[in-house]
């Protein structure tokens, strides 16, 4: 699965990928609050054979890369996604989405890592490949 991180170099607030796999936040103090507008996701390409379960969305430290790790957080769920389609749709955020945004941006100048997991179970031999992009539009206030 591949993700895309995609900024709009209008937006004061410019995240870009880190070393680590995660995103670093930059262009506003280090104090702010952020409300999350929504966040979407597309699904650019899709060759699979098999359905994809839904994909839970979890943020965390940077450094962290699997949802297990320490300090890793669910955010949010895609729905699934059926073998061949290419469907667009909001995410599904969790109750506290905001709060856990609000746990990696106090401080806006240490990465966040971004983590989609999903666990497929097949009969058969799947194949082929899947290109999706996940965007945000949030809102942030000093």
């Amino acid at each position: 699965m591949s993700l895309h991180r995609r900024v709009d170099p209008k937006d004061r607030l410019h995240a870009r990928p880190c070393e680590s796999g995660g995103l670093a936040l930059s262009g506003l103090p280090s104090v702010i609050d952020i409300k999350i507008k929504k966040i979407s996701y597309r699904v650019d390409s899709n060759t699979l054979t098999i359905d994809l379960p839904d994909i839970e969305l979890f943020l965390g430290p940077s450094g962290a890369t699997k949802k297990t790790d320490a300090g890793v957080v669910k955010f949010g769920t895609m729905p699934a996604i059926a073998a061949g389609t290419m469907p667009a749709g909001d995410v599904i955020l969790e109750r506290n989405a905001e709060s856990v945004l609000g746990m990696f941006t106090q401080d806006i100048t240490q990465p966040i890592s971004f983590i989609a997991a999903t666990t497929v179970r097949v009969t058969h031999s799947p194949s082929g490949r899947i290109d999706l992009t996940v965007t945000g539009k949030l809102a942030a206030s000093l």
